[in-house]
Order: structure tokens, then C-alpha cells, then sequence
């Protein structure tokens, strides 16, 4: 599996702001490397997830570049969480623009936007099978980070709808959460065959025709786009200059996601 993270200055052991890779539960219900969470505030902020014991599916939208219908958006996640029946479980979606995800993205030593990045909160879990939460606060899948003003590029360069290619994404990145993988041809497949229900049924329930995301690119494409982040990557953080450890702070210090769309209503309850 491939990681993701905020690019800054590479921590050395032993020097300011190291400290030793511990798993830990951050606010967002997302596990994390502590190297990871380091950085993690240079490029979201600190209240990117407001805790709510009824959460359900929680939508953020810190981008600024491609107007977004949220509420289509909303509707189509909980009709892909009904499809897999994984209604009881908390997801959060957040929207970023080509900065911020390629700032994430160039923890896995891509220093390049992409589509989606996936961030599970079970790292172990086999494609098909289902978490069993012991605690309400094990009722969490992750969280998915869609790149949407790079999706824009795309859908505009192939006259595709924006919302749809959001909602085939977002199944990608669900799939990701759910333990599935394209790193070898038989979890391509796999994977690919996964989305190809999914959207079936959710094709069948809207009258639409959305094409899964593996379907339109190569295999090898995947291996450098819509990815997942290991929690049991521990690779030290790539070195980068100045201007990358900085941008994220400046993109927060000046104000961009305060006060943007935020829903944290819930359409199903929990169970």
C-alpha cells in the first residue's frame, strides 16, 4: 500500500519536532503514524472533523475552485453506503483543491495532485469482509480525501459530468476503506469487479449510467493515482524544500476553509 501525507521538512530522530512512530487516534477517528500527525495541521485544520456522536457522514468542502452541489453529493454517498450496507458506519468526505491533496500526496513521494486518496480506519481489513466493531467508536471506516478541482480537469478534458465522476470516486475510495487494493493484477481485478456492483446497483436505483473509475485507467495508472494510505507505512518523511514545509501554513493562516461549507447532518441513523 501507498501513503499520503502533508510534504514539510524531514524530521531527523533526535531533532525539533521528532518523535517516535506511535499509533495514535486523532480527532478525525483516523490512526495515524505520529510522524504523520506532525504535520498533519500544515495542511487541514485542526477542526476539520467536529465531534459528533451521531455523525454518520460527515462532508467538508475546503475548496474554493469548482462550485460543489453538496447536497447531490451527500445523497449519492448514502445511497453508495446503502448499496454495501455500511450504513451504521461513520465516513467523512472531504473536498480539497490541487494544492492541499498534493500536498498530502507527496508523502507517498508523489509531488503531484490526483483523484482520490483513502484513509482507513481499519488498515487490515480483507476485501469483502466486514468490520466488526466492538465499541461505537470503532463504527468508523475512514475518511476520503476527493481531489475535486482535479477531477474538474478530467471531466472537462473528457465532457463527463463533475457530480458523477465525484460519485465513481467516491466508490473507489469506499473500496479502499473496505480492504480492497490494486497493487497486483488479481486485486485489480478484484477491486474492479467490486466497483462494477456497486455502480450496477447504484446505476439501477438512479436511472444514471456511471462507469467505474478502474474501468477508464490502466492499471499502471493506478499505481501512481487514487491510493490509500498505509497505517503501517512508517517511511521517514521526503525531503522537501522550504516553500513546501510552509505553504500549508499559509494557506490556513490566510483564512481559506474557515467558515466553508460544512455538513455534518446525517440521512441514515445508527444502528
Amino acid at each position: 500500500m501507498e501513503g499520503a501525507a502533508a510534504g514539510c521538512e524531514k524530521l531527523k530522530p533526535g531533532g525539533p519536532g521528532w518523535a517516535p512512530v506511535v499509533v495514535e487516534k486523532t480527532e478525525a477517528g483516523v490512526l495515524l503514524p505520529m510522524e504523520l500527525e506532525l504535520v498533519w495541521d500544515t495542511v487541514l485544520p485542526k477542526d476539520l472533523f467536529t465531534p459528533n456522536s451521531e455523525m454518520g457522514v460527515i462532508l467538508r468542502n475546503l475548496q474554493k475552485q469548482v462550485p460543489l452541489r453538496r447536497a447531490r453529493l451527500r445523497k449519492d454517498v448514502e445511497t453508495l453506503r446503502h448499496i454495501l450496507g455500511i450504513q451504521k458506519f461513520d465516513l467523512g468526505i472531504v473536498c480539497v483543491d490541487n494544492h492541499r491533496i498534493q500536498q498530502i500526496n507527496i508523502y507517498r513521494k508523489k509531488n503531484v495532485p490526483t483523484d482520490v486518496l483513502s484513509f482507513p480506519f481499519y488498515e487490515d481489513l480483507r476485501p469483502g469482509k466486514m468490520p466488526l466493531p466492538l465499541h461505537r467508536d470503532e463504527q468508523n471506516l475512514g475518511d476520503i480525501f476527493l481531489g475535486v478541482e482535479y477531477v474538474m480537469k478530467q471531466c472537462q478534458e473528457e465532457s463527463l459530468d463533475l457530480h458523477g465522476t465525484l460519485t465513481a470516486v467516491t466508490a473507489h475510495g469506499i473500496c479502499h476503506l473496505l480492504g480492497y487494493r490494486h497493487e497486483t493484477e488479481e486485486e485489480w481485478t478484484e477491486m474492479l469487479q467490486r466497483e462494477n456492483y456497486i455502480l450496477s446497483e447504484y446505476n439501477r436505483l438512479t436511472g444514471r449510467s456511471l462507469e467505474p473509475l478502474m474501468k477508464r485507467c490502466s492499471q499502471d495508472r493506478f499505481s501512481v493515482s487514487a491510493s490509500v494510505y498505509s497505517m503501517s507505512n512508517t517511511s521517514s518523511l521526503p525531503e522537501s524544500s522550504s516553500e513546501h514545509s510552509n505553504s500549508g501554513r499559509e494557506l490556513l493562516n490566510s483564512g481559506v476553509g474557515e467558515g466553508e461549507d460544512v455538513d455534518t447532518g446525517q440521512a441514515s441513523p445508527h444502528h
